[in-house]
């Protein structure tokens, strides 16, 4: 990353109102990332895991992911799945997003890697 490239936080939320809200909260602390909103989790692992690295289209690699689990194209837990399990992945922080409290669902995500 270049001295003039703010870092890159991944958002990966379906919901338009639930998006903006974390947005405009990460705004307010001043953080100094360049957030990168993703609808969908299959949008989201071709962002990160993309099949070619073609020099010049690699996007950065983002410090944190905030990642819904209720997502369409593929379900979140994939998602944390897949990155956990990828080498070029595997070591960027990964929150959960969900109101469940099926405790089931929340150690699966601590299974799979999630930090949070």
């Amino acid at each position: 990353m270049s001295d003039d490239q703010s870092p890159t936080l991944l958002l990966v939320e379906d919901d338009p109102g639930h998006a903006r809200l974390i947005e405009r909260n990460l705004q307010r602390a001043h953080l100094p990332y360049t957030v990168v909103v993703l609808r969908d989790g299959q949008v989201a692992l071709d962002y990160l895991l993309p099949v070619r690295e073609e020099q010049g289209n690699r996007h950065p690699q983002p410090y944190l992911v905030l990642l819904d689990l209720n997502l369409p194209g593929c379900p979140g837990v994939e998602v944390l799945s897949r990155l956990k399990s990828d080498a070029r992945t595997k070591h960027i922080p990964v929150i959960i997003l969900t109101t469940t409290d099926d405790r089931y669902e929340i150690e699966e995500c601590y299974a799979l890697g999630c930090n949070a």
